[in-house]
């Protein structure tokens, strides 16, 4: 059994049942006309799924550990919370400037950076598939106003 994974996924399990516990009394309507309270079920919901699996994999016996990814290690990752700070830090200054576009797909290279592992060609396909995903949903499917370049382009 695996504590720290167990605790995890109670986390995200109690924290989903609280997110759909507080949203029930938001109209949930359907998908082609989707009330206030369909998305942040739908979130509320894969949160709850996340912590059972992560919960169920914690208790597992005896389940061996990849090399590299021991949960024992010790030692503060600076390296990922530098960079995925600055991530953050980059995508809230210039997504009213640059646009969604833009501050999306540099926030997902400066996440990348967190990673020893990530090469560039892995994480310029990762940007540009996030930045299409975003486009796809918040302006195709949901029809919503943003701006995928901002007015540092116009």
């Amino acid at each position: 059994m695996n504590r720290k994974d167990v605790a995890a996924g109670l986390l995200l399990l109690a924290m989903g049942a609280f997110a759909l516990f507080a949203g029930r009394g938001l109209a949930l309507t359907n998908f082609d006309a989707m009330g206030p309270g369909y998305f942040p079920r739908a979130l509320a919901s894969l949160l709850c799924v996340i912590g059972v699996l992560i919960l169920v994999n914690g208790l597992r016996r005896g389940r061996p550990v990849a090399p590299g990814l021991d949960v024992d290690a010790g030692g503060t990752p600076w390296r990922a919370i530098v960079w995925i700070s600055l991530a953050l830090l980059w995508f809230g200054l210039t997504v009213r400037v640059l646009g969604l576009g833009p501050a999306l797909g540099g926030a997902v290279l400066l996440a990348c950076a967190a990673s020893p592992r990530s090469s560039v060609r892995s994480s310029l396909l990762l940007a540009i598939g996030m930045v299409l995903f975003s486009w796809l949903v918040f302006v195709q499917f949901l029809r919503m106003p943003v701006p995928m370049l901002g007015t540092a382009f116009t």
